[in-house]
């Protein structure tokens, strides 16, 4: 499921995850966000159990589609202390998730967002990848993880061509966006599909937008 950050209402964000919990739902992916918020936190906080031996199983995975280095290194530390402790106060989770919540990433699925056909901000692949692939090494460190996070790239792959680029660069996994707005399953018109399928790669522009709160 995907989760976008909601800066206009923070409790539609925090509803959302409350009922991705209640749902079930094992997988998640953040868009859009330029910090931790609450609702992140608590979702992956929620997922957290030790097993039988011992070992910090989490059952909650968040896949962080970003473009920025900070943010980046925000997802692949541990939780905000400060967020945590008033989830805690507010006994939404438990004392033995908050501790577990120091020693784990918010997420270990970084997905760099290169110039693509929805929310962009025209980063370039060849630049931003090759930069956020170096930040684990002194971040793994610094928290004394065990395990790398995995970094995939996202952001005009729309060809084998593309695909083969994206790995060939070290990414561990892609994933595609406006091309699948041409496929069967998509649910654009069929008047648009035969337009998208129709241009040329010049055919496109930037276009400026903002969220607008509808009122009654």
């Amino acid at each position: 499921m995907n989760l976008i950050c909601n800066l206009m209402d923070p409790a539609v964000e925090m509803q959302t995850v409350e009922l991705y919990v209640e749902k079930g739902i094992k997988r998640i992916e953040a868009s859009a966000f330029m910090q931790i918020s609450p609702a992140l936190v608590l979702y992956r906080l929620k997922g957290l159990r030790k097993s039988a031996d011992g070992h910090i199983e989490c059952d909650h995975k968040i896949m962080a589609k970003l473009s920025r280095p900070e943010v980046a290194e925000a997802f692949m530390s541990p939780a905000p202390e400060q967020i945590v402790t008033k989830l805690l106060a507010e006994k939404r989770i438990t004392d033995e998730q908050a501790q577990m919540a120091k020693t784990i990433p918010m997420s270990e699925d970084i997905c760099v967002e290169a110039d693509s056909g929805g929310h962009t901000d025209q980063g370039r692949a060849l630049v931003l990848l090759p930069f956020i692939q170096n930040l684990p090494k002194e971040i793994m460190s610094k928290y004394n993880y065990k395990r790398k996070p995995r970094i995939g790239l996202a952001g005009g792959i729309g060809t084998p061509q593309a695909a083969a680029a994206a790995f060939g660069m070290g990414a561990d996994f892609i994933l595609t966006g406006s091309i699948n707005q041409c496929t069967v399953e998509a649910g654009m018109s069929d008047e648009v599909k035969d337009l998208l399928q129709t241009i040329n790669i010049q055919d496109t522009d930037y276009a400026g937008g903002r969220y607008v709160r509808a009122r009654r």
